[in-house]
């Protein structure tokens, strides 16, 4: 009878089929995070926005709360993607893109 692996074990072999694209691999963990943090600032915004730019008629943070809204919103629709599109190996994107 076999004695099946333990998680740790199986995590580790796992792991290295990544070696080769640890710093892919590293940059997609960090810009997932990035995502993820991003991702969460937006309702962050808008409540600025809601209060003081609609309901206290405020000009000044209207503007502000829109110019920051919008750059993050550029930044998680642009900047995050092209961040892990470039640092994943052209070997590696080849055999994605002609599946």
């Amino acid at each position: 009878m076999s004695q099946t692996p333990s998680s740790w074990q199986t995590y580790k072999r796992l792991l290295s089929y990544v070696k080769p694209y640890i710093t892919a691999f590293i940059v997609g963990i960090l810009s997932m995070i990035l995502l993820g943090l991003s991702d969460s600032a937006i309702p962050v915004l808008i409540k600025p926005l809601m209060d003081g730019g609609f309901v206290e008629k405020d000009i000044n943070c209207l503007k502000q709360t829109l110019v920051f809204l919008i750059l993050l919103l550029l930044y998680n629709r642009a900047v995050v993607p092209l961040i892990v599109c470039a640092s994943i190996p052209a070997s590696v994107m080849a055999v994605f893109l002609f599946m």
